[in-house]
Formats: structure tokens, C-alpha cells, sequence
């Protein structure tokens, strides 16, 4: 499998995890990044660099810790009413080249959904600067979508 389709899987795959991981938001790390641009969703992502100085910084053979998340801040009311959320993922690699994957899931007023992973880094990774951006908005709405990014550089 080419490293373009295997990043395509990646994104797909977390993108799958994220709408199916239906559980409380995060602790803030040092390296989180939180948006809030809708007052309807609070967002964050989260690149940290597992036991090293700089947690923004990692090298072949380190562990890097993701944790994305979207709140809905909407109040609940009775009857509680499900809003599609569409769900945005962004990974903009070192050579400029990103690749965007998007899903709809369901989210009751004051629900998160959240998805923590690590992996390792491995000689494969192009060294430079990566960006991981989740984005949430109500699906068909015209307001602005909250977004955060988490960047991590590899050396």
C-alpha cells in the first residue's frame, strides 16, 4: 500500500474511531490546542511527544500521545433532540500535501466525543512539521465550524 493510501486509511480509520468513541473530553495537555469559534462545539486536539523534554518535539523512536475531542454545547432539553455534527479531519504532512476526511455522527446536547491513540515514531516519518486539525459544525448549518490544531515536529 502506497504511504499516500496508507495516510487516506489512517484518516479513515480515525475518523471511524472518533464518531464511535462516545465518552468524556480530556485533561488539557501542554501541547492542546482548543477552538471554540461556534459557541455550539468546543473542540481540541493534541500532539505530545511521550517522556521528552520538548513535548512539541519528537525523533525516531519516541511515542507520540493524539487525543482529539468535540463537545456539544448546546443545553438539553426535553425531549433531548440528536444533532448531526459533521466531523473534519485535517493531516497537513511536512511537503505541504494534507489529506481531509470528514463524517457525520450524532450527538445529544452536552455529549463529547473523544479519541485517544498513541504510535511510534518510526524512520519513515518525514522529518518537518505536521498538523492535525479536527473541526466540528452542525451539519447544513451556516455558522462557522470550531477547529483546533495540534502540530508536532519530527527531527
Amino acid at each position: 500500500m502506497s504511504k499516500c493510501m496508507s495516510l487516506k486509511f489512517f484518516l479513515l480509520s480515525l475518523g471511524t474511531v472518533l464518531a464511535s468513541n462516545v465518552i468524556g473530553i480530556s485533561a488539557a495537555l501542554a501541547t492542546t490546542a482548543t477552538g471554540n469559534q461556534n459557541p455550539d462545539f468546543t473542540v481540541s486536539a493534541s500532539l505530545a511527544s511521550r517522556g521528552t523534554p520538548d513535548p512539541d518535539v519528537a525523533a525516531v523512536g519516541n511515542t507520540v500521545d493524539v487525543t482529539l475531542s468535540v463537545r456539544n454545547n448546546k443545553p438539553i432539553k426535553f425531549p433531548p433532540r440528536v444533532h448531526q455534527v459533521q466531523l473534519r479531519l485535517i493531516l497537513q504532512l511536512p511537503s505541504g500535501e494534507s489529506f481531509d476526511v470528514a463524517t457525520n455522527v450524532p450527538l445529544f446536547p452536552e455529549q463529547t466525543v473523544k479519541v485517544a491513540f498513541d504510535f511510534n515514531v518510526t524512520p519513515s516519518f518525514r522529518k518537518g512539521a505536521y498538523a492535525l486539525t479536527v473541526e466540528a459544525n452542525e451539519v447544513d448549518s451556516t455558522a462557522p465550524a470550531s477547529g483546533a490544531r495540534g502540530i508536532l515536529t519530527i527531527v
